[in-house]
């Protein structure tokens, strides 16, 4: 197998996918019901909880909504990819890494201090895991996957539907179910995780983005690898 290829930068997606639905659904049951990886779903709960004049529940949402933004934007800085590196170019590496110190700073901090004690730690790691998810989908997008994100799932179901409709045999129609069952599992797994250990759930989607960047990092060295031995 190519390590290079398509299919390995597939399963990194569907990694990506798993840890966005765990995070999404970690911060959903244990930081009063707010989404930090699904911005759809976040500006309903803000506009919910306007409508309520709920300004604690408005807030958590105006907060994931403006870090999820400041994240997408720092990802959109990092440079462009070249063209030796088509398929999963240094700067979405770059991006990841920042993800994983932003979901183990999430970690650490909720596990060794918790916020019983401390309200407003609440909106601290809402905004760290919202940046985290931000620069995960902007990242992603870099990698130019026709129908795919994996901080939410509305544009993946309608490519996929369109498909069927369609008859029509477009290619990543397999990567996009992958996406869309993945993301249901991870919902499943961070939520059963959150019930039966508590915070230290926020173990899982850290560890999923480490083994992501550690071996995004290896596809780098063996491509550097490759260039020198021409």
């Amino acid at each position: 197998m190519d390590v290079t290829g398509p299919r390995v930068r597939d399963t990194l997606v569907l990694a990506l996918a798993l840890a966005a639905a765990c995070v999404d659904a970690i911060s959903f049951m244990g930081l009063d019901e707010v989404l930090t990886a699904n911005m759809t779903g976040n500006t309903v709960l803000l506009g919910l909880a306007l409508a309520r004049l709920d300004l604690a529940a408005a807030g958590r949402s105006g907060v994931a909504l403006a870090a999820f933004a400041c994240g997408a934007g720092a990802v959109a800085l990092l440079p462009r990819r070249t063209p030796e590196q088509r398929l999963w170019p240094a700067p979405v590496t770059a991006a990841l890494a920042m993800e994983l110190v932003l979901l183990a700073a999430l970690g650490s901090v909720w596990v060794g201090v918790g916020v019983g004690a401390y309200p407003w730690l609440r909106y601290v790691l809402t905004a760290l895991a919202a940046f985290a998810m931000g620069a995960q989908s902007a990242a992603v997008t870099r990698l130019r996957v026709h129908g795919v994100a994996t901080t939410y799932v509305t544009g993946t179901v309608t490519s996929l539907a369109t498909d069927v409709v369609t008859w029509r045999r477009a290619s990543g129609r397999r990567l996009r179910l992958g996406v869309l069952v993945v993301y249901v599992g991870g919902a499943v797994i961070g939520g059963a995780a959150y019930l039966g250990w508590g915070t230290t759930a926020t173990l899982i989607p850290a560890g999923l983005l480490a083994a992501v960047t550690l071996t995004a990092a290896a596809l780098h060295v063996h491509m550097f690898r490759k260039s020198r031995r021409r």
